[in-house]
């Protein structure tokens, strides 16, 4: 129940009296009724003017007068007005103070503390706020959604916590591109989206690890090669490390021991350790074995 403070409507008073100073005065308004031609009985009164006929004494909250029905019709204009519009102004905080359930979980919470969906379902600010971790985990949540009516993304993002919404905005900003297009970071502990391939620009870094990529092949950058040969180099890196090849550090060249120990001496006469893949004389692995 909303508690209507003599605060509230002295300060609804106040407002209304400011409308009531603007409106047309009851002899004005039969003049320029008698000026159009159109008789006054064939006019029906404005329904702020009528008094409810259910209460047998009606408050003007003014603070300055009380009026019964009798003597309703004898108040002059201004308190009229003060009077109906103070109704609705109090009408509105009881309305704005009845906590609402929360569609999810069932809970009442206050209007203010809650999101209103297009279909007039209310969340709470924990609800919406999982429902949204949901949507930015599985990209078929997106848009949200409630009774098959799409929730604005952005009235969302004002409701939750700062990083939440931070995370919810790049989150917006990645669906907005299609997936064809969509470019990631190609480091696997880091994979965040960088931007569309379709801008024009040939390389991007990464903001979260400082990895360079490039947009036309969507891999890391490689200077002085093109994309298919840089292409066939991770490939034969990749077959590499399923074998356990080693590759030398002087030509980067890939080696594969068939016998003997792990120091190895390349055809660009660099000696490097099998084991490692650092150069001879840097590596501990032989000094350890003995």
């Amino acid at each position: 129940m909303a508690v209507i403070t003599s605060s509230n409507l002295e300060a609804a008073s106040h407002a209304t009296e400011q409308l009531t100073q603007s409106m047309t005065s009851e002899d004005h308004y039969e003049a320029s009724k008698k000026r159009s031609g159109t008789p006054l009985s064939d006019v029906s009164p404005s329904p702020c003017y009528i008094p409810p006929p259910c209460s047998p004494e009606l408050k003007c909250h003014s603070g300055t007068q009380d009026y019964t029905n009798n003597e309703w019709h004898q108040a002059p204009q201004d308190r009229k007005a003060t009077f109906c519009l103070s109704q609705i102004f109090i009408k509105f905080l009881k309305r704005d103070q009845t906590p609402v359930e929360c569609i999810a979980c069932g809970d009442k919470v206050p209007p203010k503390q809650s999101f209103r969906a297009p279909c007039a379902h209310h969340y709470c600010r924990e609800c919406i706020a999982n429902f949204t971790k949901a949507s930015m985990k599985d990209e078929s949540l997106y848009p949200l959604q409630c009774c098959q009516i799409r929730i604005s993304a952005k009235k969302v993002a004002r409701q939750l916590p700062r990083p939440l919404q931070t995370r919810f905005r790049a989150k917006i900003v990645e669906y907005s591109v299609p997936p064809a297009t969509r470019v990631y970071c190609a480091n696997e502990k880091c994979s965040a989206f960088l931007c569309s391939s379709d801008t024009r620009k040939a390389n991007m870094t990464c903001r979260m690890c400082g990895i360079t990529m490039c947009l036309a092949c969507k891999n890391r950058r490689h200077l002085g090669e093109g994309c298919v040969e840089a292409g066939m180099q991770r490939d034969l890196k990749r077959l590499a490390d399923d074998k356990n090849w080693q590759s030398c550090p002087g030509c980067r060249a890939i080696v594969e021991r068939t016998d003997g120990c792990s120091h190895i001496t390349c055809r660009c006469s660099t000696h490097f350790c099998y084991r490692c893949g650092a150069r001879w004389r840097k590596c501990f692995c032989h000094k350890e074995d003995h």
